[in-house]
């Protein structure tokens, strides 16, 4: 049965449809990946780089699907200009699809009130993305024999121009924000982004055409102090594309041990989709973080109950010992 289903999946992402994004669950661990202006928007801190690792969906599919983030970024010029790059690279059912995609990313930011340090920050980014598949990994409807199963060793009558298509990929956003200062409480932003602008075609048969739509999302959250030791962070997510909206809310809370040690946990949910549980821990310039998916969607009854898991390193060059949260 588990097969069944993963090959109506595996049919479906063939056929004429759209196509949608992969996507971290604590996405606010990547902030280049919600939008290129955050490009070296960090307070304090001279570069930084983030990986992440992501499976999900191990109990019906093959393997599951892996998917692997990393981010670089650095500001110059005062912080007013700032560079990065960010690499994807996903996998499903033991590499049998396979998309990788890479980036290079520009912000330039400017004060719009310097008495209250609020900034105006645009960016845009510019890479390629790629995405191919193995046919002697995957099963098709023509390899099922009845009582028996897949044959793989049968044909499958299914003959693709190409099993890998590159093209080039463009993004842009924009975000306000106040900059985080020792002697505040309240720092609060809010950004738009849009991504595959050109809407690249993704098809893997040249007389066919499978657009990869635009990805529209605004962010909005806030570092709020409430002590010396105690301040947390709500967030909203909304991100639309093509006809698939999803809204994304939650808050993570942070306790200062000491001078460079901080726990954090958090709690968000994933409409129509999943409750997302995250536990982390920050010492000195290091961020470890560790999330759990806890699948509320129609696909629970075939997931068993089981979600996706997902961890996140960060490290934070600065100019003090101390990293800044933001």
């Amino acid at each position: 049965m588990k097969r069944i289903i993963y090959l109506g999946v595996m049919m479906l992402a063939f056929t004429n449809i759209y196509a949608q994004d992969g996507q971290l669950s604590y996405v606010y661990a990547s902030p280049l990946a919600i939008n290129p202006a955050s490009t070296g928007n960090i307070a304090e801190g001279k570069w930084r780089v983030i990986s992440s690792f992501r499976k999900q969906w191990s109990s019906f599919i093959d393997k599951g699907i892996v998917n692997y983030a990393l981010f670089f970024d650095a500001p110059f010029n005062s912080k007013k200009v700032a560079l990065g790059a960010l690499f994807y690279n996903n996998s499903a059912s033991n590499g049998a699809v396979k998309s990788i995609s890479a980036a290079i990313s520009f912000a330039y930011n400017t004060y719009i009130d310097y008495l209250t340090k609020t900034k105006l920050a645009f960016g845009i980014q510019a890479g390629f993305g790629q995405k191919s598949f193995d046919p002697d990994k995957l099963t098709f409807d023509n390899q099922y024999v009845p009582g028996f199963g897949f044959d793989p060793s049968m044909d499958s009558r299914e003959h693709f121009s190409h099993t890998s298509v590159m093209y080039p990929d463009f993004s842009f956003g924009t975000l306000v924000f106040t900059e985080e200062r020792r002697n505040k409480k309240f720092f609060p932003w809010i950004g738009f982004s849009a991504f595959h602008l050109t809407e690249p075609n993704e098809s893997f048969y040249a007389s066919n055409i499978s657009l990869l739509p635009r990805k529209y999302i605004i962010s909005t959250g806030s570092i709020i102090r409430s002590s010396k030791t105690f301040s947390f962070e709500p967030h909203i997510l909304m991100i639309n594309q093509a006809s698939v909206f999803q809204f994304n809310a939650g808050c993570t809370f942070n306790v200062d041990f000491n001078k460079f040690t901080t726990l954090m946990f958090g709690a968000y949910f994933r409409s129509n989709d999943a409750g997302i549980a995250m536990l982390g821990i920050n010492y000195d310039r290091y961020t470890l973080q560790f999330v759990y998916d806890i699948n509320t969607s129609l696909l629970n009854p075939v997931t068993n109950g089981f979600g996706g898991y997902e961890v996140t390193l960060k490290y934070v060059m600065t100019s003090r010992a101390r990293p800044s949260k933001f």
